[in-house]
């Protein structure tokens, strides 16, 4: 009698250990990814490009040469042999003297590289860069010494900004304005413009006038009036 159920005991675990067996064989089956169907016929060929990666050793090496023999990203086409000038000092290029100052420039037609124009302008004490505007925006940045600079806005308001070294001030294109060098020392400016800017002297605007319009407006008649062409002028005291 033990015997027999000892039989059964045996064959009911046999059963069972291949019921699961069978269950979990199942599925494994059903985890597997189902073939693509691809409209990709069967005569062509599809190559597979492995990508230049860097293993774990060559990112290690101390001295980075496998970074450094990859293949440059920058256009072969430039001369290693060109010098390329990306410096340039104004009053060796283009320098105007005036009773008042000097003012040299460095466009961008003598220092290519630029993407616009630039002056200095150094302004002697008791004189001040003529009143003038630009077809382009203007900044300004005082190197040294100490500065008043003024604009006209679109109402006639005329405003004023004490600079000392380090400050930046922007005028709007097509405003008169002009700078003055305050105390004794030579104030010394950095100007910016948009490549090709060009310049209108306030001065050269009356002397234009008509001389009726002019009498009519200042009570003073052109022909009496000595035009001082100076961009940078000393200023009457």
């Amino acid at each position: 009698m033990k015997r027999n159920k000892l039989f059964v005991y045996v064959c009911c675990l046999v059963v069972g250990m291949a019921s699961f067996f069978l269950v979990r064989s199942s599925a494994l089956n059903a985890q597997e990814p189902l073939p693509l169907q691809s409209n990709i016929g069967t005569s062509t060929k599809i190559e597979f490009v492995q990508p230049n990666l860097l293993s774990k050793a060559e990112l290690s090496e101390s001295d980075n040469s496998s970074i450094l023999n990859q293949p440059s990203l920058i256009a072969a086409s430039v001369d290693s042999n060109e010098i390329i000038k990306f410096a340039c000092e104004p009053r060796q290029v283009d320098v105007h003297n005036y009773s008042g100052g000097v003012v040299s420039y460095c466009k961008k037609k003598d220092f290519t590289i630029a993407e616009n124009d630039s002056a200095r302008v150094d302004i002697k004490p008791g004189a001040a860069r003529a009143p003038h505007w630009h077809n382009t925006w203007e900044e300004q940045v005082l190197i040294s010494g100490k500065a008043k600079t003024f604009v006209i806005d679109n109402k006639g308001q005329v405003h004023e900004e004490v600079m000392q070294p380090g400050m930046v001030s922007f005028l709007p294109a097509g405003l008169t304005h002009w700078s003055e060098a305050v105390g004794n020392e030579t104030a010394s400016f950095l100007f910016i413009f948009p490549a090709g800017f060009k310049t209108f002297e306030l001065s050269d605007s009356i002397a234009n006038l008509n001389p009726k319009v002019m009498k009519s407006i200042m009570g003073v008649q052109l022909a009496k009036i000595k035009q001082n062409r100076d961009a940078v002028l000393m200023i009457d005291k």
